[in-house]
């Protein structure tokens, strides 16, 4: 099986980063969940504004988001948590 790796930067507050995790765990994609104020120097050049940022990690690529929408898009387009 194919290596993955998702990681989460959320904020606390933030009820779109909580619909997005109880998504990747009913698909059963495990993450690491990093609070975005404290790791900005590891976001500050993707350009995205506000959480969740989302980096995704495949075949030694890392792929970003900052949309959900896009992302649940290419999970659902490559068969990943199907």
């Amino acid at each position: 099986m194919e290596e993955i790796k998702v990681t989460l930067y959320t904020t606390e507050d933030c009820s779109k980063c909580k619909m997005l995790k109880q998504l990747l765990d009913s698909k059963h994609i495990t993450y690491r969940d990093l609070n975005a104020i404290d790791n900005r120097e590891s976001i500050k050049d993707t350009w995205f504004i506000s959480a969740p940022i989302i980096k995704f990690e495949r075949e030694g690529n890392d792929i970003w988001f900052g949309d959900i929408q896009e992302f649940i898009n290419y999970l659902n387009d490559n068969g990943i948590g199907i």
